[in-house]
């Protein structure tokens, strides 16, 4: 059976990491071992770590970051084991048999490099369940609905493409999903994370996407396409606040 590491960073964020924890530790098969990263200046997450009885697979640092990327990295590189899951804080798995279903396909297929999955999010007041079928072909388009959090990893990945590079500030996700074209990859027909509102893409999509066409442009160089799909997004995000938006999203509420 192949090993698990989970990774977590968190900030000034207590009550979300306690339900990121509170799902890793409800899984039918829980990892060999769980990094939560807390780059936190507050103190909080620092004196509940310090004060909990924690399971032995859990290991934690608290101590100041560079930013998203940087805590992605302290966590990836201190992940000991054969797959590395980052799950972030205040995100959670969908069912108690995720990480099961998940890591079966790694047991059964030495040769299966990462996954991803669906996922649930809350988008224009409906929780609806989204992904698609990563497609490198198509990467001009963006993640076109392939979601970190419900990306599992093997750990000599990261060591052939790389860390997160620690200038990017919210489109790190993207620029991995590209340096991952070449690698062997399953898409997962069923939801496996559910994304808490308010993260930082969903905040800052506007400046996550146009930093996500300069990565594209750093990786393939120009592409007129790319200020289309950029358009698109722009029309998206209105129309969701519109009652043909409301519909649309009626339809895919489960």
């Amino acid at each position: 059976m192949a090993s698990l590491s989970i990774v977590t960073i968190t900030f000034n964020n207590l009550e979300e990491l306690k339900t990121t924890m509170a799902s890793v530790a409800s899984q039918t098969r829980l990892p060999q071992e769980y990094w939560i990263i807390d780059g936190s200046n507050d103190g909080k997450i620092k004196a509940y770590l310090e004060s909990e009885e924690l399971p032995n697979y859990v290991k934690w640092i608290s101590e100041p970051d560079k930013g998203i990327s940087d805590a992605f990295n302290k966590g990836v590189s201190r992940a000991t084991q054969e797959v590395v899951h980052i799950l972030n804080s205040g995100d959670y798995y969908f069912e108690e048999s995720t990480v099961e279903k998940v890591m079966q396909h790694f047991d059964s297929n030495p040769e299966l490099m990462w996954v991803h999955a669906k996922y649930k999010q809350f988008l224009g007041n409906h929780w609806i369940i989204s992904g698609k079928e990563y497609n490198p072909k198509k990467l001009h388009m963006g993640m076109r609905q392939v979601a970190h959090p419900t990306m599992f990893l093997r750990n000599e990945v990261y060591g052939r493409i790389g860390l997160f590079p620690v200038d990017m500030r919210d489109a790190m996700d993207y620029d991995l999903l590209i340096r991952l074209r070449n690698e062997k990859f399953k898409y997962l027909d069923f939801p496996t994370a559910v994304f808490t509102p308010g993260g930082n893409s969903d905040v800052n999509w506007k400046r996550t996407y146009k930093e996500g066409m300069k990565i594209y442009q750093n990786h393939f160089g120009n592409d007129w396409r790319l200020q289309i799909g950029y358009l698109k997004q722009l029309l998206v995000h209105a129309v969701f606040g519109t009652f043909i938006g409301d519909s649309f999203l009626k339809r895919r509420t489960k």
